[in-house]
């Protein structure tokens, strides 16, 4: 049972009631069982149609809002700045650009580029992850892969999750590939946290 369920099934009814008896409390002052029974009916109407109703619509209202959540809430986007702009056929990079990691947090991961010659060739940057942020894994965990097509640009992506990435503070990318025959240009690369969905 998680937060929403018990503050939807009980803290709200509960809330309710003691609302609801702190507000007649002065009308029950009455000498005869039948006549205070009315007077607690009609309060408890009136109440519910001009206060209670409010305050349930509040309560409700923020227990089902977790379930109009879309999967992911983005929460910001990070640039690679230090990646080669352009890249000869048949080479490649050591630049290495760096996204710090955030905690219980994925990332998802846009490469876009394009190629002044070359269809369907293999161009890729290499991911390398560091759990200090200082010392870099010396082989790649990692790597994302687009097909060259020319000058059309190609947009390569791929994400981890907060599980993939725990324990690690922070992912290096390096070791960018041109497998085309003309020249690679980087239109960007952009990494976006992003936040797991509430069970």
């Amino acid at each position: 049972m998680n937060i929403y369920t018990v503050l939807f099934f009980i803290i709200a009814p509960v809330a309710l009631l003691l609302f609801t008896a702190w507000h007649i409390r002065p009308l029950l002052h009455w000498h005869t069982a039948f006549t205070r029974l009315f007077v607690l009916i009609r309060g408890i109407a009136r109440l519910v149609r001009h206060r209670c109703a409010s305050l349930a619509l509040l309560l409700w209202l923020f227990a089902l809002a977790p379930l109009a959540r879309a999967q992911v809430t983005p929460s910001n986007t990070i640039d690679l700045t230090n990646m080669p702009a352009t890249m000869v056929t048949a080479t490649a990079s050591n630049q290495t650009s760096q996204i710090v990691l955030r905690q219980n947090t994925g990332l998802a991961f846009e490469w876009v580029f394009n190629s002044s010659a070359g269809n369907g060739m293999a161009c890729y940057i290499d991911v390398f992850p560091s759990v200090d942020g200082v010392n870099i894994a010396s082989t790649n965990a990692w790597r994302i892969q687009g097909l060259s097509t020319g000058i059309t640009n190609v947009v390569a992506t791929t994400n981890w999750s907060a599980a993939t990435l725990a324990g690690y503070t922070a992912l290096f990318f390096q070791t960018t590939s041109n497998g085309t025959t003309g020249t690679l240009t980087n239109k960007f690369l952009r990494g976006s946290y992003w936040n797991p969905p509430r069970s």
